[in-house]
């Protein structure tokens, strides 16, 4: 079923982790996080607010996980405080790039 875990980020060695986000959406050992090939230090990932019943919300970083935010509504859309949602299992933790993905 639906499980959550930490995102780690490791230094260019590869040898020294550091949590970025808690709480990221996973499903049968597939995990809700994008790495932006073409943007380096971009990623999406969608964070677990709830278990039971399931609520995700879509996260963007910019810098490495340094910094997580939501995704702003497309302009012209009258949703106060609505933001945008990614949903879709997209890595599995052996595909993770300098990260390491843990189950809690």
């Amino acid at each position: 079923g639906h499980t959550q875990g930490d995102l780690y980020n490791s230094d260019s060695d590869g040898f020294i982790f550091s949590k970025v986000l808690s709480d990221v959406h996973s499903l049968k050992g597939f995990w809700d996080v994008h790495l932006m090939e073409s943007m380096e230090g971009t990623l999406f990932a969608n964070q677990v607010k709830s278990l039971d019943p399931l609520q995700i919300t879509t996260v963007i970083t910019f810098d490495n996980g340094d910094t997580w935010n939501s995704i702003p509504a497309p302009e012209g859309l009258e949703c106060p405080g609505c933001h945008l949602q990614l949903n879709g299992i997209t890595r599995t933790a052996d595909q993770a790039v300098n990260s390491t993905l843990r189950d809690h």
